[in-house]
C-alpha cells in the first residue's frame, strides 16, 4: 500500500484501490466468513460514508508515512474513522502554533495510555488476545498509582473477554504491566492484510494509539 503511488507511475495498468474496492473486498470476506466480527458492518459504513459525503478522503489517507520528517514513523488509520481521527489544520492551528516557543510547527508524536474515541476502554494482551473490562481497570489505576497490593488483586481478576477462555493469566501486576496493551482496532488488522501493510501477520500487535502532529 505504501507503494501504490509508484505502482501508478511506472505501470499504467495499475489502478489505486480505493474506498469502494476496498469495501467490496470486505463484503467478500465477510460472505465467505472470514474477516472476524464487524467485517460486514465495516463495509456498510464505508458505503454510507460516501453516500452522504461526510469526507472526500481516499483510502491512501488512512495510512500516514512522512518520509522526509520521520521515516520510522508509520500512522494507520481504520478507514470507517478517516472523518473523525484525521483533520488538517486551519488558520487557528496555525497562528497558534505559531505564538508557541519554538515556532510551533515542529511534528510531534505522543503516545497514548488508551485507544482513541470508540476504543478507549478496551484493551487486549500483547498476543492479540482481547480482555474483559478488568484490564481497563488495571490501566487506569495504575496510571493513577495505586498500590501494588490493590494493584496485584486487579491483575488476578483479568482474563480473556471470550466467555470460553477462563485463563487468567496475570498472578501480580508485575505480569500485567508488561503485557496489558491498548486493543488494536479489529478494522486496522484488515487494512494492513487488504493493503499489505507489513512483511508479517503478526506486526499489527504491535501497533499502538498515538496523536501524530505533522507539517509539511
Amino acid at each position: 500500500m505504501l507503494f501504490w503511488s509508484r505502482f501508478e507511475e511506472e505501470d499504467e495498468d495499475f489502478v489505486v484501490p480505493t474506498m469502494d474496492s476496498y469495501a467490496t473486498w470486505l463484503e467478500e470476506k465477510a460472505a465467505a466468513g472470514e474477516g472476524g466480527f464487524g467485517t460486514r458492518t465495516d463495509a456498510k459504513l464505508l458505503r454510507k460514508s460516501r453516500e452522504l459525503r461526510l469526507h472526500r478522503l481516499e483510502l491512501t489517507h488512512a495510512v500516514v508515512h512522512q518520509c522526509e520528517s520521520a521515516p520510522e514513523t508509520l500512522v494507520v488509520i481504520p478507514p470507517v474513522s478517516l472523518h473523525r481521527w484525521r483533520r488538517t489544520d486551519d488558520s487557528i492551528d496555525y497562528v497558534e502554533a505559531s505564538l508557541l516557543p519554538d515556532g510551533g510547527r515542529g511534528n510531534s508524536l505522543v503516545r497514548l495510555q488508551q485507544g482513541i474515541s470508540g476504543y478507549a476502554d478496551r484493551f487486549m494482551d500483547v498476543d492479540g488476545t482481547e480482555l474483559n473490562e478488568e484490564a481497563q481497570r488495571f490501566a487506569f489505576l495504575d496510571s493513577q498509582g495505586m498500590p501494588e497490593d490493590e494493584l496485584d488483586a486487579i491483575a488476578r481478576r483479568i482474563k480473556p473477554l471470550a466467555a470460553a477462555d477462563d485463563r487468567h493469566p496475570y498472578p501480580s501486576a508485575a505480569e500485567a504491566r508488561g503485557c496489558v496493551v491498548p486493543l488494536v482496532p479489529s478494522d486496522l488488522r484488515r487494512l494492513a492484510e487488504y493493503g499489505q501493510l507489513f512483511s508479517s501477520d503478526d506486526v499489527w500487535k504491535q501497533l499502538r494509539p498515538v496523536l501524530y502532529t505533522y507539517w509539511n
